[in-house]
């Protein structure tokens, strides 16, 4: 996992390839709102998290994230502090897994 910091060029530079680690998306977005948007990544990518994004954090809109699959509900304004730990608890956050 890597984050954007002032190293962020030298990442860039040794040629990191970008693969699809974990979804954050919004729930209030125009056209398809943010709770189809995971409806539809979880039937493709049943694996992928996806972490929802919201300045309501009510029980309702929770309640269906989770039916869902989302990995976690993330309330607005976000604590980085806090997503940066959440984030760090993906499965791949730890990095390759060494092979028996």
């Amino acid at each position: 996992m890597h984050f954007a910091t002032e190293r962020a060029q030298a990442l860039l530079n040794r040629g990191i390839e970008p693969t699809v680690a974990v979804i954050l998306s919004d729930i209030n977005m125009p056209g398809m709102d943010g709770l189809q948007l995971l409806g539809s990544i979880k039937e493709r990518f049943p694996d992928l998290p996806v972490m929802m994004v919201t300045a309501y954090g009510d029980n309702e809109r929770r309640r269906r994230a989770d039916e869902l699959g989302a990995f976690e509900f993330v309330t607005k304004p976000v604590d980085f502090d806090l997503l940066k730990t959440q984030l760090s608890q993906l499965p791949m956050a730890a990095g390759p897994q060494a092979s028996p």
